[in-house]
This record gives structure tokens, sequence and C-alpha cells, in this order.
């Protein structure tokens, strides 16, 4: 496994998997290479789950212009639907719901009461969704 360790006036270490699977390590100053290896060891499971699920997450966005409009679409008709029934399950009111590309950020709502979702989240199971 590739760890791209760096030294920074910190007092805590932190650990962070990124999207492209590339493994960061920051660590204090004073921390001995031993240290670190006994923590990368430690969190060794955890590491390869992160880089499993970012590669599974990776899958859902490699998609061409064609399956796109195709989840943008299925996105439009059911999205709002379920925004609509679970508004009323809870009680609360929404002003629109806008469907969005973010590969980040599967919905979110804004302060005037707009609720946006990804399209992305067809790519998931209706229970997930």
């Amino acid at each position: 496994m590739d760890v791209t360790v760096i030294r920074k006036n910190r007092k805590t270490l932190s650990l962070e998997v990124k999207n492209d699977g590339a493994v960061v390590l920051k660590t204090p100053l004073f921390l001995s290479e031993k240290e670190i290896s006994e923590f990368l060891k430690k969190h060794e499971m955890w590491i390869e789950n992160k880089i499993r699920s970012q590669a599974e997450r990776k899958k859902h966005y490699d998609l061409t212009e064609e399956e796109k409009k195709i989840l943008r679409q299925r996105a439009k008709e059911f999205l709002p639907q379920r925004t609509a029934y679970f508004a009323d399950i809870m009680g609360v009111g929404y002003k629109s719901v806008k469907i969005t590309s973010a590969k980040h950020r599967f919905g979110s709502c804004n302060r005037e009461n707009g609720i946006c979702y990804s399209f992305y989240l067809m790519t998931y199971p209706k229970s997930a969704i």
C-alpha cells in the first residue's frame, strides 16, 4: 500500500483516502517511523475498505452521456414523488425540487425550502434512494 506521509506542526494524526484511492497520512513532526508504521498497520482494514468503497463509488460516475440523460429523466419522474410522499409523512413543506449533476452531495435544501437532488442517486437501489 502506497501512503503519502506529510509531517506538519500538529498534535494529531489524520488519515485520508482520496477519491482516486490515494492514501494520505498527516502526522506530527515528532512521530517516529515505527509509530507511523504501527498506526498504519492498526488501520489497514479501514484503509482497504475505504479504497474499495471509493472504487465502487467511481463506477457510479463513469457513465455515457446517454446514460446520464436517462438517469436525469428517471430522477425527474421519481424524486419529486418521493419528496412529496415523505414531506407529507413528516408534516413539512418544500418549495421546489431540482435535479442536479452533483457527484459529492446527493441532496440539499436551501433557505427557501428548495430541495436539490443529484441524478446520480438513481444509480443506487430504491431502498438507498
